[in-house]
């Protein structure tokens, strides 16, 4: 049966106590605000990266955690590779030695980033339902955009984390059956497993291989004591940012840091840890110039320390949520599983509004410059200029049914780097490297109350 208003109660017509509707609270996604590109809390890096073969006012590298690619909004693409110049790095000749025939070549390695497009529907009460909504009808027929607009600061942030852990945001990994694009989730190159270490490259980054020793890692993840997030830890992995090339934000007043961002969880059990001590967390009196001004939690050996409840957790084929779709063997799922109808309608994660990842297994993230990556489309509208985000409002069976739909273009990909022509002595297509951010998996369960 379709949903009415005659569905809000018992009763044939509800007494309405107040005209104004209240916006329902909801867990605020803290990463996608503070990572989004109006939210960014860094600035931008004064050596920008020179990309050969693209003039001044074309795509660069900036010091920001995440960077927008427009170029589509041009070009009329769905993908666009962003070319990477590798530094050299052979011997020079020394003395008298002759120059000729040691030149080193020079080589170029691609970022890859990809959209695709985002639509939502809103049906506004019409004929009987109208007529019993009267004292708040105006707010549900004229502030639909407002509620769609909402509905898209709702879900938009679980791009930012899916694209994080699993290479690519959601509309761009769900599959093709879904409108997705079917791109494989990758999980991060640089994925570390508290307790016991980075998962090597064996096997390269993207193949099955990697997929299959990340699983195993996650599940031998089993200790909440061993696999807990620790002040040693996260001092860990600061050195490990550091020997991956990763380039910390530029904060206020010159501050370089990198942003560590944890689950509610896993920073309570940080906080439990004897070495963490109460100096990371206060503030100086000059708090404008102090990383934690920025809304963090703790300053903590190179890194800042923020806390999101929405943080993903992980689920593997071994150890899932039984309520939702079991992963396949070898194969892990960031964030929500997808419930079986949605599985079966192509869905390859769940929808992330307001499903909070309970599992024990959670992801951390440590972020530097350029991170992920934002490409923005036109949705349909008939222009280069037209705008990033369309509403389009139509009616059917004679004005019984009135819709208004959302559509936009803002897919989000980690900034990984591949080896598309095979210079580098890789596999043509192989990934190469990511020099932007690294993931993290610990044992947090979400039982802090005993």
């Amino acid at each position: 049966m379709a949903y009415t208003i005659f569905s809000l109660t018992g009763r044939a017509n509800p007494n309405i106590l107040a005209e104004k509707l209240y916006r329902q609270q909801w867990k605020r996604n803290s990463f996608g605000l503070w990572v989004a590109p109006e939210f960014i809390k860094a600035t931008r890096d004064t050596s920008d990266v020179v990309v050969p073969g693209v003039d001044e006012s074309g795509v660069k590298f900036v010091g920001s955690p995440i960077e927008v690619f427009k170029q589509f909004v041009t070009q009329g693409k769905t993908t666009l590779d962003i070319p990477v110049r590798v530094r050299l790095t052979g011997n020079p000749v020394y003395g008298d030695k002759v120059l000729k025939g040691t030149e080193e070549s020079g080589k170029i390695v691609f970022r890859t980033v990809k959209i695709n497009l985002t639509r939502k529907a809103y049906m506004k009460p019409s004929l009987i339902s109208a007529q019993i909504t009267l004292p708040y009808l105006e707010n549900l027929m004229m502030e639909a955009s407002e509620y769609l607009t909402q509905w898209f600061n709702d879900y938009h942030p679980g791009n930012f984390i899916q694209a994080m852990c699993a290479g690519g945001s959601i509309d761009l990994i769900n599959g093709v059956a879904a409108g997705g694009r079917g791109q494989t989730i990758m999980s991060h190159p640089h994925f570390y497993v508290l307790g016991i270490g980075k998962i090597t490259w064996a096997n390269r980054p993207g193949s099955a291989a990697y997929e299959t020793a990340v699983t195993t890692q996650v599940d031998n993840a089993s200790s909440s004591t061993t696999h807990a997030v620790t002040v040693k830890k996260l001092a860990g992995l600061v050195l490990e940012a550091q020997r991956q090339r990763i380039q910390p934000l530029v904060m206020k007043a010159g501050f370089r840091r990198y942003a560590i961002w944890l689950s509610d969880a896993q920073w309570h059990q940080l906080r439990q840890d004897t070495e963490f001590k109460d100096f990371y967390i206060r503030l100086p009196n000059e708090l404008d110039n102090h990383p934690l001004a920025t809304g963090a939690r703790a300053d903590l050996h190179g890194a800042i320390i923020y806390v999101d409840q929405n943080m993903p957790h992980v689920s593997t084929n071994t150890n899932y949520d039984s309520n939702y779709e079991r992963p396949a063997s070898n194969k892990q799922v960031y964030g929500p599983a997808p419930t079986a109808a949605e599985f079966a309608a192509g869905y390859v994660v769940g929808n992330m509004i307001e499903r909070r990842s309970d599992l024990p297994r959670k992801i951390g993230f440590l972020i530097g410059q350029s991170a992920l990556s934002v490409g923005v489309g036109v949705p349909v509208s008939g222009g280069k200029k037209g705008p990033s985000m369309q509403f389009v409002e139509q009616f059917d069976d004679y004005g019984a049914i009135s819709g208004i739909g959302i559509a936009t273009i803002q897919s989000v990909v980690r900034s990984d780097i591949y080896d598309q022509d095979g210079v580098t002595g890789l596999t043509a297509g192989d990934f190469y490297e990511n020099t932007s951010s690294l993931v993290f998996c610990s044992n947090s369960p979400d039982s802090v109350i005993a």
